[in-house]
Formats: structure tokens, C-alpha cells, sequence
């Protein structure tokens, strides 16, 4: 592989590469509460794509269907993902705390047949809009395939996955990512230094129907590394399963860094085999006492699914450099990056602030539209991230802020205007604006000013939103008041900030049960 090179082959490739030259070498281990329940070698993990892919075709899964998937993180998330590119299917990732209206949403507007799952969330009936398969309850209830399963020849270039996101203006919104897409995020992650090296044990505990455990996946298949997929982020025991694992490296973000500090230190937090620690969005302040208590190296990495995976990072030459700096760090190899003012003109000064603009060779196709359109929000192949860096010293960038309308939770992207929507529906609800509150511990908590008849109840409205979208998008935060408009007759929440900000009043806390003081709520631009 070379700088910037274009990808080669696809996901199925890899694995026959590896089960061809690492047969033996452990694969892929799955922990559940604590403990490993299953250790595939990439032999067995070959084998085992193969066997569901030919049960998956049993139920008419066939080149270019798209399948939804909504499961924990057992070993039937990773096997799911294989079988579906080894049929050339179109997989569709589902976040397993979706109810009705989220869920719903992301079926239709993916043109989804089918929705694979386990029994369990089979139970909840969350969506009879769409057939159901339910997998086994073991995988020895697979048979061999009669025949060896083949898809189109040209699989390499064809659609490969409809990764959602969140939307900044509206419901989230599906990415539309080839194999060849994510045999290209795979090569960048192990190109980039520090990267990912045959016989490194990758250790994962997101949600696999995220994107970072999908492209740990391809990138510890290129290479023959090993995968250890968790069934959760669990900060107490977290450091205790790197140990048990002998895990090298692990990526992390969101609330993740400060949860793992803010557990009782331990002897023990040193005493691993971590090489380094992949992370987005290290906090400046605690990057030093991280890679103190935890013995390693912690570097940045920026990016997101629609740039196809990172395009900034801190590579180990600048790690030094950029401790505790705050840094992104620099574009990696075959990236290009701009920094834009309001207008869209390039900023070439240092320390302005400015919209960030990359152009990847890894990114997606484009939006996948209900209608069967494809919107590519690219402009002469620019994709507009709706982050707002600074040039600093040296040709480093740091995050200064978003410029978008969403909340940035524990490393979720929540769109504003979908939990908006779910407001507006409540009896009594006239209008509802859905703005971020700083958070010491989650970055930011969703907080719904709402314009209502009365006062509602703001335990029974979060009821409400519960049973309608994952409870990570529920506000916390609950304010009434009239809300202030542009004069084209949106709700002004540059206004509405600083009204809250120079108004002081007071807000139902969910957390603490109680009406609480206002904090300062970030500054920022109406839609």
C-alpha cells in the first residue's frame, strides 16, 4: 500500500487472504459479562460467513437486497456484516435502543426488505412494517453451504452498506458506502502512524451498528489482527478486559476517556500490553493523566462516515508536539483538506476560525433518498463537515466548535430537528426548539425549550419521547417558556440562547429529578 493509493478488492477478499495466510490465528473474540463466549480462528470465521450466508440466501437474500440488522454485540453482528458482503447484499446497520419512530424511519427510508435480529428484540415487535428473520440461537444450527455462495463480479465497486448518520437539519440520513469504501477506511487505518500491525489484538466495545467496530473489523482482517468485540462499554470493568485480552490497541470517543478517570484508580491500570490508543476527541486537559494511569500513547483521530472514516490525525512523530494541545492533528495521506468562512471563501490565515472542508478518496457515493435519489451534498468534490476549525502553528488544526444543528452526546450526533419533530407531537406542544448543554462528563445533554398550553409534565414527556426514539436523544434538560422567531418565522435559537444565557432562570434536571439553575449553553449561528 502507498500514500493515497485507491483501494484494492473488497471485504470477502479480505477475509479469504487472512484465513488463507493466518488459518489457525484467533480471529474475532466476543466477551459477555466479563467473559469471552466465543474465539473463531479466521478459518472458522471464514467458514462461518460462509454457512450464514447460504441461510441468509435460504431466506431470499440475494445480491442487492437491502437487510436491516438490529442486534447486540454478539458474534452474529460481525458474521452478519461478512454474510451480507460475501452475497453482495446492501447491509443497513440499526442502533439496537431505536423504538417505533426511529426505527420506523430508518426502515423506510432505507427501502429495506428484510430485518434481521435476534429473538429477544424479536419479542419487542418494534417493527411489523418490515419481514422479520430472527438468526438461530446457535451457530452450530448452521449447515455447511451445498454450493459455494458468488456474487456479482464487479462487488468490489457495488453499494456495500447504508450507514445512517445523524442529520443536521432533519431525521438521520444514510451514507451510501461501497466495499471498496471500506477496504480503502481499513488501508487508511493501518497505513496511518501509528496503525494497525499483523498480531495486534483490537479491542472494541461501541455498538457494532456503529461504524468504528465495522472498520476495526476490515482493518484486523487486512492486516490479521485480532478482534475483540465487548458486549458494551462498561467503565469499571473496561481496563480489566484489555488486561484479560491482551488487547495492543483500542479506539474510543465521546464520554469514554472521562468515564475511564473517573473510576477508582487501580495498580493495575498500567499493567497491559497497549501500544497506543486511538481516540476522537481526547480531553486537553486530561490527555497527560490518561496516558499516565493508563500507560500509553493516546493519539487524535478526526473523521466521519461520510469522509470515509479518519482524515486528520496525530501521527507518533507529532504525539509529543501535540499533548495535551487539544490539536486534530494534521490530514492523513490522500486527504485534502479547507478552511472556509460563511461565504465559502478559503481562510488561509492561522487562528481564524472557519467551517471545515475535506476531500476524501474513501467518501461515500452520496445520501440515499427515500425517493431512490442519491443527494451528494459535495461541491467540486468538497464535503462540507459543518465543523468549524482554526489553522494553528505548524499546519495543525484544532476543533473550535459545530456549525450545525445537532448535540453532541457521550459521541452520539443527535439532530435537533428529529427530537423536535417527536416533541411537537405531544398534546399541548405549539413549538419546540432542542438546543446543547455543556456536560463535564457527556460533552453536551439534550435540553427541549418548549412553547406549551399549561406546563406539562417533563417526566411524562420524556416518557413520551422514550417510547418513540433511543433514550440517548431524550432531553435531560426541560425549560418553558414562549420561544423567540426570525422573521422568517423559524425559531431563532441564537436568541433563544442568549435569552437563557442572560435571563438566568431555571430548568428541570431528569438526572437530579428537580428544577435546577441554568448553565451557559454553547454560542451558536440560527439555521
Amino acid at each position: 500500500m502507498t500514500a493515497g493509493s485507491p483501494p484494492s478488492g473488497d471485504i470477502p477478499m479480505l477475509l479469504a487472504r487472512a484465513a488463507s495466510s493466518h488459518p489457525d490465528r484467533t480471529a474475532l473474540v466476543v466477551e459477555a459479562d466479563g467473559r469471552p463466549t466465543q474465539r473463531l480462528t479466521f478459518a472458522e470465521l471464514q467458514q462461518a460467513t460462509r454457512q450464514l450466508a447460504a441461510w441468509l440466501a435460504g431466506r431470499g437474500v440475494r445480491s442487492g437486497s437491502r437487510v436491516a440488522v438490529m442486534l447486540p454485540n454478539t458474534e452474529w453482528w460481525p458474521l452478519t456484516w461478512l454474510a451480507c458482503a460475501e452475497l453482495g447484499a446492501v447491509i443497513v446497520p440499526v442502533n439496537r435502543q431505536f423504538r417505533v419512530a426511529d426505527l420506523r424511519h430508518q426502515l423506510l427510508d432505507s427501502g429495506s426488505s428484510l430485518l434481521v435480529t435476534d429473538e429477544q428484540l424479536a419479542a419487542e415487535d418494534l417493527s411489523p412494517m418490515t419481514p422479520t428473520v430472527v438468526l438461530p440461537a446457535s451457530r452450530t444450527q448452521l449447515r455447511p453451504p451445498e454450493r459455494p455462495v458468488r456474487a456479482n463480479a464487479e462487488r468490489s465497486a457495488a453499494l456495500m452498506s447504508v450507514q445512517y448518520t445523524s442529520g443536521s437539519t432533519g431525521p438521520p440520513k444514510g451514507c451510501l458506502l461501497t466495499q471498496e469504501t471500506w477496504v480503502g477506511i481499513a488501508e487508511q487505518a493501518c497505513r496511518h502512524d501509528p496503525g494497525l500491525r499483523s498480531g495486534d489484538v483490537l479491542l472494541t466495545a461501541q455498538p457494532f451498528s456503529y461504524i468504528d467496530p465495522q472498520w476495526n473489523l476490515a482493518a484486523a482482517l487486512l492486516v490479521g489482527a485480532t478482534l475483540v468485540l465487548l458486549d458494551g462499554f462498561h467503565p469499571s470493568t473496561f481496563m480489566a478486559s484489555v488486561r484479560r485480552h491482551r488487547a495492543t490497541v483500542f479506539y474510543c470517543l465521546g464520554a469514554m476517556p472521562a468515564l475511564l478517570l473517573a473510576q477508582e484508580p487501580s495498580a493495575a491500570d498500567a499493567d497491559n500490553e497497549l501500544r497506543f490508543v486511538l481516540c476522537s476527541g481526547i480531553p486537553a486537559p486530561s490527555h497527560g493523566a490518561l496516558e499516565r494511569r493508563f500507560g500509553a500513547p493516546w493519539f487524535e483521530l478526526y473523521g466521519s462516515t461520510e469522509i470515509g472514516g479518519a482524515a486528520i490525525g496525530v501521527s507518533a512523530g507529532e504525539h509529543d508536539r501535540c499533548l495535551g494541545t487539544g490539536y486534530l492533528g494534521r490530514p492523513l495521506p490522500g486527504f485534502d483538506i479547507m478552511v472556509v468562512d460563511p461565504q465559502g471563501l478559503p481562510i488561509s490565515n492561522c487562528y481564524v476560525v472557519g467551517e471545515l472542508l475535506v476531500r476524501s478518496p474513501n467518501a461515500m457515493l452520496g445520501y440515499w433518498q427515500a425517493n431512490g435519489a442519491v443527494l451528494d451534498p459535495r461541491a467540486g468534490g468538497w464535503f462540507a463537515t459543518g465543523d468549524l476549525v482554526s489553522r494553528q502553528d505548524e499546519g495543525f488544526l484544532r476543533f473550535e466548535g459545530r456549525a450545525r444543528d445537532t448535540v453532541r452526546r457521550a459521541g452520539e450526533n443527535i439532530s435537533a430537528e428529529e427530537v423536535e419533530q417527536v416533541l411537537r407531537g405531544f398534546p399541548g406542544v405549539a413549538l419546540a426548539a432542542v438546543i446543547p448543554e455543556d456536560d463535564d462528563l457527556r460533552g453536551e445533554e439534550v435540553h427541549a425549550v418548549i412553547d406549551a398550553s399549561g406546563t406539562p409534565d417533563p417526566e411524562e414527556m420524556a416518557r413520551y419521547c422514550a417510547e418513540r426514539i433511543a433514550r440517548f436523544k431524550v432531553p435531560r434538560y426541560w425549560s418553558f417558556q414562549s420561544l423567540p422567531m426570525t422573521e422568517s418565522g423559524k425559531v431563532s435559537k441564537q436568541r433563544l440562547r442568549a435569552l437563557l444565557t442572560h435571563a438566568p432562570t431555571s430548568r428541570y434536571d431528569r438526572l437530579a429529578g428537580a428544577w435546577t439553575p441554568m448553565t451557559m449553553p454553547r454560542d451558536g449561528a440560527d439555521d
